[in-house]
């Protein structure tokens, strides 16, 4: 069964930021945690509280798959999930390597068992929340930009354009229970929707 991008709001498959506005807007974020909370948010689409006062320093790991490095992200655990609740992920440093970068600067000034974000949930939603408010389109309404939320639509929809996931791939990368959630996560275009006919 092929995914199908959410096509019922024309308007929102638009407001999806492209890869590359996410990775400008990054950049120009003058605080070093607050930046790094941004990509790690993005990179991973997880949730605030599978990150803050959860994920440490030690939980990143550079490795190689067929000679091309990525970056594994363990420690990420979906309560929602009983049934798989932790899951490891892979970033593709050969193709992510500016947003890579950005998470490593950080790392280096933290100690092992340092919590990467020791902040509060609320703390965290406040500064994507701000972050994004900052940047979006004039035209795109504030319940869409809600938050981390907004970079979990991104991730997804850049990881089934970009990389080819279909909604398994999509079950597995999130830790949800079923492939239901991927409709809703999910923002295609025209285009899109030729490619898989």
């Amino acid at each position: 069964m092929a995914l199908l991008p959410n096509l019922k709001d024309e308007k929102k498959a638009k407001e999806i930021w492209p890869q590359k506005k996410i990775l400008l807007i990054a950049k120009i974020i003058p605080n070093l945690r607050d930046r790094t909370l941004f990509v790690l948010e993005y990179l991973t689409g997880g949730r605030v509280s599978e990150i803050v006062q959860r994920v440490q320093p030690t939980d990143f790991e550079v490795h190689a798959i067929n000679n091309k490095k990525f970056l594994r992200v363990y420690n990420f655990h979906t309560a929602k999930n009983r049934k798989h609740p932790d899951r490891v992920l892979d970033i593709p440093i050969h193709k992510e390597g500016e947003f890579v970068d950005i998470l490593q600067t950080y790392m280096q000034s933290l100690k092992p068992d340092d919590f990467v974000f020791a902040m509060t949930r609320q703390r965290a939603w406040q500064i994507i929340s701000k972050i994004l408010l900052q940047y979006k389109p004039k035209s795109t309404t504030n319940k869409f930009m809600n938050g981390n939320h907004f970079l979990r639509h991104c991730r997804n929809t850049h990881l089934y354009r970009i990389y080819g996931f279909d909604q398994y791939d999509l079950m597995k990368w999130n830790g949800w229970s079923s492939t239901a959630p991927a409709d809703k996560y999910v923002h295609g275009e025209d285009e899109f929707i030729k490619k898989m006919s």
